[in-house]
């Protein structure tokens, strides 16, 4: 229960994420036409999530110096999201597949997440 408390932002982040990686849009008409949307925002979600989870662990006073526990959820945790669920849509969804180029976005947004989280620690 006290992992509940000290991550509940770090699992809404994960089940936003969820939603949307698993989320039929074929309900949407028009879509504004941007190059690599999907990309960004694969890259928006993770480094987003991964913000939150270093976050959430910062918070918790007594878990924070436990690097083992830093490296599994802050870092370990994301990427294996972002694996997990492009390998999961073909199998669960008819027209979606799996794509690489969405797996290294959400690799290159966990970078991300980790080094704007690290960059903010820094300065306060």
């Amino acid at each position: 229960m006290k992992f509940l408390k000290n991550y509940w932002k770090s699992i809404l982040a994960t089940l936003i994420i969820l939603v949307l990686s698993f989320a039929r849009f074929s309900e949407i008409k028009e879509i504004p036409k941007v190059d690599y949307l999907d990309k960004i925002i694969h890259f928006l979600m993770y480094s987003v999530l991964t913000f939150v989870v270093m976050l959430d662990n910062f918070h918790d006073v007594q878990n924070r110096n436990k690097r083992w526990l830093f490296l599994l959820l802050c870092l370990f945790f994301p990427f294996m999201l972002g694996i997990v669920t492009e390998v999961l849509q073909p199998l669960f969804l008819n027209g979606r597949y799996s794509d690489v180029y969405d797996s290294l976005s959400n690799a290159i947004g966990v970078l991300a997440g980790w080094g704007i989280f690290t960059l903010i620690k820094l300065k306060l």
